[in-house]
């Protein structure tokens, strides 16, 4: 369950629905500067066992580090959720060109 940050809407959390204790950080990828083939998130998908025609919407999990430290993106590994059925997997995309801990604020969208 994605759930709103009230002090940002950068930031969410994405609580497991099983465990209310486990929740991590994300970042709506659509805010990000990054670009991810379509065609290989739907594959993804389907692998998973969700059959999706729609665009997927896409989450990346953010790690925050104390300060001064910058936060770090998993850009390797996008969430994609069906915007249909709001299920989704985490994604490997080795050959798309981007780490596990990339610098998230050197990533935001123009």
């Amino acid at each position: 369950m994605l759930l709103h940050n009230a002090s940002s809407d950068f930031f969410h959390w994405l609580q497991c629905a099983d465990d209310p204790a486990l929740a991590f950080v994300v970042v709506d990828a659509a805010r990000l500067d990054v670009a991810y083939a379509p065609e290989r998130l739907h594959r993804g998908l389907r692998e998973a066992g969700i059959d999706c025609e729609e665009a997927p919407v896409l989450f990346v999990i953010c790690t925050i580090h104390p300060p001064p430290a910058e936060p770090t993106a998993n850009l390797l590994a996008p969430l994609a959720v069906c915007p249909r059925c709001l299920r989704g997997a985490q994604i490997l995309l080795p050959d798309a060109g981007y780490g596990s801990r990339e610098p998230l604020f050197a990533r935001i969208a123009a």
